[in-house]
């Protein structure tokens, strides 16, 4: 049976001075000290960095690498605050480096790292561990409406026609766990 960690929200930011970056420090070395050497996935489900520039992209990127060089297998999905400023305002550039830094860099996702591919087909990204499929989702992009790109969270007909799919393609197999950062349901 797969043992999962779920983390969410840590805000890294800019300076490592920042109490939720101090915060995000200390929640690592608890898993490092408590499950070192136990299979563990680490879920962690948007909002990583705070404004998704790249130097908390960066930040984030070194706190949480210990997790993988230790054999932990870390699965990210973004939140709108890794999408753009105050979580609001969805910039493409902040988008790019989610890709860059938390799935290629952290991951070694290699999809992720061909700037061509875009994070659209990246997600929903399938992961199979042991007896179990995890099925991550990306709730920001792919909304209902293309028109108005908001940093808000909803999980779009592209996505949810794809979950179906996979959900239908796994059924009866293996354990499913569909993870992403908000909520499904208005």
């Amino acid at each position: 049976m797969t043992t999962i960690i779920h983390i969410s929200d840590l805000h890294i930011h800019g300076s490592n001075k920042h109490p939720d970056n101090i915060n995000a420090k200390t929640l690592v070395s608890y898993i490092m000290k408590n499950y070192a050497s136990q299979p563990i996935t680490i879920l962690i489900t948007g909002d990583i960095t705070d404004d998704g520039s790249e130097e908390q992209y960066e930040n984030a990127l070194n706190i949480l690498k210990p997790l993988v060089e230790a054999k932990f297998t870390v699965l990210p999905t973004p939140g709108n605050h890794d999408y753009g400023y105050k979580g609001n305002i969805y910039t493409e550039k902040s988008q790019q480096l989610f890709q860059e830094y938390m799935l290629a860099k952290l991951i070694n996702h290699k999809e992720a790292e061909n700037p061509s591919i875009k994070m659209e087909n990246i997600y929903p990204m399938i992961t199979e561990i042991d007896d179990t499929i995890f099925i991550g989702v990306d709730s920001v992009v792919g909304n209902e409406n293309q028109l108005l790109h908001f940093a808000s969270g909803e999980v779009g007909e592209p996505q949810r026609i794809a979950i179906d799919k996979l959900l239908k393609k796994y059924q009866g197999n293996k354990s499913i766990v569909v993870y992403f950062h908000h909520h499904p349901f208005d």
